[in-house]
Formats: C-alpha cells, sequence, structure tokens
C-alpha cells in the first residue's frame, strides 16, 4: 500500500526543469525501449504499451509541456523501433491506428495527473485554508466547508464530530488554564 502523505508530497513538489528534465526524458524513452527491443524484439504486441508507465511518470514529475514532448518522443521511439520493417518509413494500420491512441491516452494520462495535481495544491495549500471554517450537518454526517474552490471535506458521523469537537475545547480550556493564559473568545471579539 502506498502511503498518502508520499503520494501527495510527491504531486505537490515542484517540476523538473533544465538538465534535470532532460536527462529523466532520455531516461523515460530509452528504458522502455531497450526492454522491449530485449524482450519482444521487433513487432507490435508491445510497441506503445511499454512507454505508458514513462508517459505517467513523466506527467508527475515534469511540467505538462515537457510531459507532452516526452509522450511523442515516446510514440516516435515505439513506431520507429518496433512498427517499421528494415528501418524504413511506412504507414501501416498499426501506424495509423497505433500512434494516435497511444498519443489520445497519454493526453489523459497528463490531464488527470494535472487535475490532481491542481486539486491538491486547491486542497492543501497552506495559502489555500482562508480562517473561516463552516461546518455543517448531512445526513447525519458532519461536513468543514470553506469559501472559494477549496473542496467539502468529511468529517465523519456528526454525533462523533461533536464528541471530538468538544473534547477539543474543552482541552483548549485545560490548556490555558495551566498555562495561565487568557485567551478571548473570538465570539467576543466579534
Amino acid at each position: 500500500m502506498i502511503d498518502s502523505s508520499f503520494l501527495i508530497r510527491t504531486l505537490q513538489r515542484p517540476p523538473l526543469t533544465g538538465a534535470h528534465a532532460l536527462l529523466f526524458g532520455l531516461a523515460a524513452v530509452a528504458a522502455p525501449t531497450l526492454i522491449h527491443g530485449a524482450v519482444v524484439g521487433n513487432g507490435v504486441a508491445l510497441a506503445f504499451i511499454v512507454y505508458v508507465p514513462s508517459v505517467v511518470l513523466a506527467a508527475v514529475f515534469m511540467r505538462s509541456w515537457h510531459a507532452a514532448l516526452l509522450a511523442f518522443a515516446c510514440a516516435a521511439a515505439g513506431d520507429w523501433f518496433f512498427l517499421e520493417q528494415h528501418d524504413q518509413v511506412t504507414f501501416s494500420a498499426s501506424d495509423l491506428v497505433g500512434v494516435p491512441v497511444f498519443l489520445f491516452s497519454s493526453a489523459l494520462i497528463l490531464l488527470v495527473v494535472r487535475a490532481v495535481k491542481s486539486l491538491l495544491h486547491v486542497a492543501f495549500s497552506p495559502n489555500a485554508a482562508p480562517s473561516k471554517v463552516i461546518f455543517s450537518e448531512e445526513k447525519g454526517h458532519a461536513w468543514a466547508h470553506w469559501h472559494g474552490d477549496r473542496p467539502s471535506l468529511p468529517l465523519g458521523p456528526h454525533d462523533e464530530v461533536a464528541d471530538m469537537m468538544e473534547d477539543y475545547i474543552a482541552q483548549v480550556e485545560l490548556g490555558n488554564r495551566l498555562t495561565g493564559q487568557k485567551r478571548k473568545s473570538r465570539r467576543a471579539q466579534r
């Protein structure tokens, strides 16, 4: 099982740029090409499927346009090394179907990863959290809402959440009494 905090940190990290992006791109095209050539040899069986992990990793670690260029490079490598006959450029049914399907699939991968990254940015960015949280109850479950584009967050069954909130308030009050600090109520400030 993948640790979700690792996945969140990975998707939130800045994209590779410059030489790192170039090296990643070269490795992401070369590795599947070498693996496919060693295992399958020439043929259409796995001409493009071996490049899908490279496109997914590129979508996660690179800028979108770098990942798109990598997808085109993978399509070209798969076509050249595994579909062309005797290193001559030909246009077969495999070319006319395989390349567009691979590129379309790659575009979908890039769009999904970009959407997930955007969602994570909106949901977990420190700047995205406004100061006010609005709590609500729907069908017996408590929810936290924020103004703006940040998605609502389910908190759990209403009764359990209410008990946890009461416990939290009691802990804050106890902590204030023990440290001798007087904390103004937010309601009193309004």
